[in-house]
């Protein structure tokens, strides 16, 4: 941040944040007090560290020795996140036993800053009867779009078979959620008694 003094000289001996998101911001100029003379310029440093997206605002004041007035300059910063939104379950058409069959379940990305997803683990269950078919991570989903994970069902025995989907990701605000997969496979054999 510049500052610049007009008229007389100025000795710049505090700095302070104030106001709702004040935490976030830090100023970093050290060596104070600094003189600023006229006509001339000093600037400010001041760190921002985001806790959470959306818009954070503060306020900065400059304390001169030996005058009574603060200056006082607003702070905001903008804070973009990706936004994960997936469906809590999903359920597979009814397959034969030892007949794959896939599916596509989709991740949508609600936020305003590239969804990076770094992992996808089967667990619980029979997990091992279910897959995704994209295996090179990271997946990226950019801002306000959506991707399609590849689900297989590859049964090993016949009946309801189910697993849980943990899904990691960049969402600051789920950076793990949960999808309950389930599928049902029948015997696959089907024989037709009629009299004769």
């Amino acid at each position: 941040i510049p500052y610049l003094r007009r008229n007389n000289r100025a000795n710049i001996n505090a700095l302070s944040v104030h106001g709702l998101n004040s935490p976030a911001f830090v100023p970093t100029t050290t060596g104070l007090p600094r003189t600023v003379h006229p006509g001339n310029t000093a600037s400010i440093g001041v760190t921002f560290t985001a806790a959470h997206a959306g818009v954070c605002v503060a306020e900065l004041r400059i304390g001169t020795k030996g005058s009574s007035d603060t200056l006082k300059i607003a702070l905001l910063a903008t804070v973009t996140a990706p936004d994960i939104n997936v469906a809590k379950s999903f359920t597979f058409p009814v397959s034969a036993y030892c007949a794959e069959i896939a599916a596509s379940l989709a991740v949508y990305n609600r936020g305003d800053d590239s969804l990076r997803i770094s992992s996808i683990v089967a667990s619980g269950g029979q997990s091992a009867d279910f897959r995704v078919g994209q295996n090179r991570f990271p997946l990226v989903v950019p801002p306000r779009d959506s991707l399609n994970l590849a689900l297989i069902f590859d049964p090993h025995s016949s009946g309801l078979r189910t697993t849980t989907l943990k899904i990691s990701s960049t969402d600051p605000d789920s950076s793990e959620v949960s999808v309950f997969v389930s599928g049902t496979a029948t015997s696959g054999l089907w024989v037709n008694l009629a009299p004769d």
